[in-house]
């Protein structure tokens, strides 16, 4: 198979995981087997598109696998709940996809955390979520940004249960040369 085939494969599953985990999230507290069965919900939820049950079984046994979704039985039907980490999934798409507002006052955003080695995943998640929205590492739990914070990172923080470990500060870049440097890193 092409490697351009294999792209579009994976685009297009990627889309329908972060469309159920929308409807995960969007519905009450847990779903029954919806996904699994043919019912009109199912054929509503994916109008737009021809999505077959082996897809949408794919799709789930993925987010399973990556720990956002959990299933259980519950008077013999299967329930789907998003776990914490898939709800910090959501709320990190819904960030990406958001228009940052750039810093005019000559101010950096500085990201500054101390997250225990219990909360290792989460550790690390900031970390990937600080660099994927061009924030420059200087330490290994210290990141600068030329951006404003928006409400939903202090979200992504609570839902990660790591609120008390991150500090958000406000720093003015000392040196015009350093200044230069850190705005062609992003």
């Amino acid at each position: 198979m092409k490697a351009s085939t294999k792209r579009k494969i994976k685009k297009k599953s990627l889309q329908l995981t972060k469309q159920i985990l929308v409807t995960l999230a969007t519905a009450p507290k847990a779903l029954f087997d919806i996904f699994i069965d043919s019912s009109p919900y199912t054929r509503r939820l994916f109008a737009d598109r021809e999505i077959t049950r082996s897809q949408l079984q794919r799709a789930i046994q993925d987010l399973k696998r990556q720990r956002l979704i959990k299933m259980r039985e519950y008077k013999q039907k299967l329930i789907y709940e998003l776990t914490d980490l898939g709800r910090a999934q959501m709320l990190r798409w819904n960030y990406k996809f958001r228009p940052k507002q750039e810093r005019r006052d000559g101010l950096g955003t500085i990201v500054i955390f101390d997250i225990p080695e219990t909360k290792r995943q989460a550790r690390d998640f900031l970390r990937r979520f600080l660099k994927e929205n061009q924030f420059t590492q200087l330490q290994k739990s210290v990141f600068i940004g030329r951006f404003w914070l928006l409400a939903e990172f202090y979200d992504l923080l609570t839902e990660l249960r790591i609120v008390e470990h991150v500090s958000v500060l406000e720093g003015r870049i000392p040196h015009t040369t350093a200044n230069n440097r850190f705005r062609n890193r992003s």
